[in-house]
């Protein structure tokens, strides 16, 4: 069975902590009868939150870190085949291709930056490289959004929604207003909302007192951090630009 050894860092929530214990599980693995070592594999995105110069560097450096680890490995004599260097969480995957473009020749290098299907309204949407604002080519709109239905206006300040934490993610923010549809069709801005709160079905949105938001009327969200909503659904609807229904797509978690 071909198996990748896993660099981590310090602090890092997986991988061991420097090359030469990453070294020595690879030892281990290739000196069994089962295990054949056939990479090197690690995940960058607990170095930073931002997009900092020393953030950067970090994770740059890491990476570098990973492709000699790799190097060493086809040197000990431990590695079966070419080699795969695999690593890219949804921040930093420039920087990560950047790096593996100098892999040597015959590596397989795989990136696996999950984020890209969807993108988000929040946490990636001010981390990625490719978001509209950094005028890229390869620029990523959010995908992902949630309706809800104002179920109460019961103070001229405040209306609470149908829709809490078992529907969407809050680790990374609150879920974010960006459109209203009122019952009789008329879509109207929804970026003067602002979600306070939430409970387990229900989320407080502050509103402006003259704003005409009503009970029955539907306000679209956008989401953080596209994991921990794409969790709470088996499955999602799948649109095209006119919100026309084009499948069903199920979820696997």
């Amino acid at each position: 069975m071909g198996v990748l050894v896993e660099l981590g860092y310090p602090g890092g929530r997986t991988g061991c902590r420097t090359p030469e214990a990453t070294r020595a599980v690879a030892a281990a693995a290739a000196g069994t009868s089962t295990l054949g070592v056939t990479g090197v594999a690690g995940y960058e995105g607990g170095l930073g939150h931002h997009r900092d110069a020393e953030v950067l560097t970090a994770v740059e450096a890491w990476c570098r870190q990973l492709l000699d680890l790799l190097g060493e490995l086809r040197s000990d004599g431990v590695l079966s085949g070419a080699g795969l260097v695999t690593a890219g969480g949804s921040a930093f995957p420039d920087v990560v291709a950047r790096v593996f473009a100098e892999r040597p020749a015959g590596v397989t290098a795989l990136l696996r930056s999950g984020s890209y299907i969807t993108h988000d309204h929040g946490l990636y949407a001010e981390l990625s490289p490719f978001t509209a604002s950094a005028a890229s080519p390869y620029a990523l709109r959010p995908a992902l959004e949630l309706w809800a239905r104002v179920l109460s206006r019961p103070e001229p300040e405040l209306a609470l929604l149908g829709l809490g934490r078992r529907d969407a993610g809050f680790d990374s923010g609150l879920p974010i207003p960006d459109l209203v549809r009122t019952r009789d069709g008329k879509l109207l801005p929804g970026n003067e909302l602002l979600v306070t709160q939430l409970n387990d079905q229900h989320a407080y949105l502050e509103v402006a007192p003259e704003h005409p938001l009503a009970p029955g009327d539907l306000v679209r969200l956008g989401i953080s951090h596209p994991c921990t909503t794409l969790d709470r659904w088996r499955h999602l609807v799948l649109l095209d630009d006119d919100d026309r229904v084009l499948d069903v797509i199920s979820t696997f978690f």
